[in-house]
């Protein structure tokens, strides 16, 4: 069993798993639940995109930890791109889901293209959904449109 933790600007996203098997999982802000959801697990993989925090944790986690190998992987982009989005690039081709689009809605917001051989091949980034809200309340000349869901129409008539 691995341990893998994701390491975001807000929330650590921490899993065990076997192969691809996703086995428990924690998503959280506090570093004594990470701690406590990894006890009795020697290798701890991580993903991070948040270096500072990244070396709080190495204190309380003795050494089990083992980075993400930016280096070994295949990519269609030359460019510096985080490690959060390789890894998101890499299920989606372990999983056989590409070519595909790939958007992560954290604190910022990445939208991210896997091509026909299911290597990345760029993306952009954008700001977090709270920074496009807290637009609306700062400026006052911008109006604030409410948006209501409208159901759509299923279209399948059978299996």
């Amino acid at each position: 069993m691995i341990g893998v933790i994701d390491i975001g600007n807000t929330r650590y996203h921490c899993g065990l798993g076997e192969n691809v098997s996703v086995i428990k999982r924690l998503d959280t802000e506090e570093i004594d639940e990470v701690v406590k959801f990894f006890e009795g697990v020697d290798n701890i993989m991580v993903i991070s995109v948040a270096e500072k925090r990244l070396r709080v944790l190495k204190r309380f986690l003795n050494g089990r930890i083992i980075r993400f190998p930016m280096d070994k992987i295949q990519r269609d982009y030359s460019g510096l791109v985080g490690e959060d989005r390789i890894a998101a690039s890499l299920y989606v081709k372990e999983k056989v889901l590409y070519p595909c689009v790939v958007i992560d809605a954290g604190s910022a917001i990445t939208v991210d293209i896997v091509n026909e051989e299911g290597l990345f091949s760029g993306g952009a980034i954008l700001s977090g959904v709270k920074n496009y809200l807290s637009l609306f309340q700062a400026q006052e000349n911008l109006k604030h449109i409410r948006v209501e869901p409208e159901p759509l129409e299923n279209h399948g008539k059978n299996t």
